[in-house]
């Protein structure tokens, strides 16, 4: 009979372990898609740049220590303390220093989309500058609030920094918002140009750009202006981790080349750089060279390019 009566004297657990088992239980399932899709990137994917190889590397490796150390945290409350209900004003370390994995598996994510809106914005410096500083000081602003919360013990003290974490919320919903804004300007600039037999590609594209970690974003910054005391704003954030390295890793495996488009692919010297007109065999268009970085692509009469990096159809004048 004492379990009964002990349970009795549990406080009301739905939003806070509750919400802390959503939050890894979606995640832990998130993670097995990004893992699968890892995989297949890195089969699918031999010719790539090293560098871009390294950044996904880099990125499944933040991700398994992310999902291991919420994981852990969730282990700790409800395992090793379980009917244990004192713990629950303890913050165990591993919800601290999930938030800097965290953070900087954002980073290497948003960076590699403010490279994207680089190589497409051909009107100077100052957006991918802007969304750089955005992506930066998001993460400066949580790496302060992980470096002030190591003393601290107790979600009771933790309110402390309530300013800091409101303010890094902030930056995160405006950071995503504006980098999926960006990205979703120039899609739409792109698929006016393409025709409509790519649409699918350009929306699966779309939707891998961050509208999906915006809404995660937008979620946690509710649930955390809703509910400061509660854990269901970490149970969005913990998501937000899983989303970020599934949105880099479906937007590199959706690449692919359309066979509609009939093209030649030619690795080249940087230094021999030329225009030629080319007509394939058994196509009686004209094919004219376009390049990007090292790569030779040959293009239609109808002005249409596959970016391998990018996945989606360009109009040469978008360039």
């Amino acid at each position: 009979m004492a379990g009964p009566v002990l349970a009795n004297h549990l406080p009301p657990l739905d939003d806070t372990m509750g919400a802390l088992y959503i939050g890894v239980l979606v995640s832990a399932l998130l993670y097995g898609v990004s893992f699968l899709q890892t995989v297949y990137y890195f089969f699918s994917s031999r010719n790539d740049w090293i560098g871009l190889k390294f950044l996904v590397g880099v990125v499944s490796v933040l991700d398994t220590i992310h999902q291991g150390m919420i994981t852990h945290a969730a282990y700790i409350y409800m395992i090793t303390n379980f009917m244990n209900p004192s713990t629950l004003d303890t913050v165990v370390w591993t919800l601290i220093a999930e938030t800097l994995i965290n953070a900087l598996l954002a980073l290497c994510v948003q960076a590699f989309f403010v490279w994207r809106i680089y190589t497409l914005h051909r009107d100077g410096l100052r957006l991918p500058v802007l969304l750089g500083l955005l992506s930066l000081t998001r993460f400066c602003l949580i790496a302060t609030w992980v470096g002030k919360s190591a003393r601290l013990r107790t979600w009771v003290n933790l309110s402390s920094l309530k300013n800091l974490s409101q303010s890094a919320t902030v930056i995160t919903l405006v950071s995503e918002c504006s980098i999926a804004a960006a990205l979703l300007y120039l899609m739409y600039k792109a698929r006016s140009s393409a025709s409509s037999s790519h649409s699918p590609e350009l929306m699966k594209y779309i939707l891998n750009t961050g509208l999906l970690t915006s809404i995660d974003a937008l979620c946690l910054v509710i649930a955390y202006a809703a509910r400061p005391d509660a854990m269901i704003s970490i149970a969005f954030f913990f998501v937000l981790g899983r989303l970020y390295s599934n949105s880099l890793l479906a937007t590199l495996n959706a690449r692919g080349k359309p066979s509609s488009l009939k093209m030649i692919h030619l690795k080249i010297d940087s230094e021999s750089r030329a225009s030629s007109s080319f007509v394939l065999s058994d196509v009686t268009a004209d094919y004219k060279f376009s390049y990007v970085g090292n790569e030779c692509y040959a293009e239609r009469s109808a002005r249409e390019v596959w970016d391998t990096e990018l996945g989606v159809v360009l109009d040469e004048s978008s360039r």
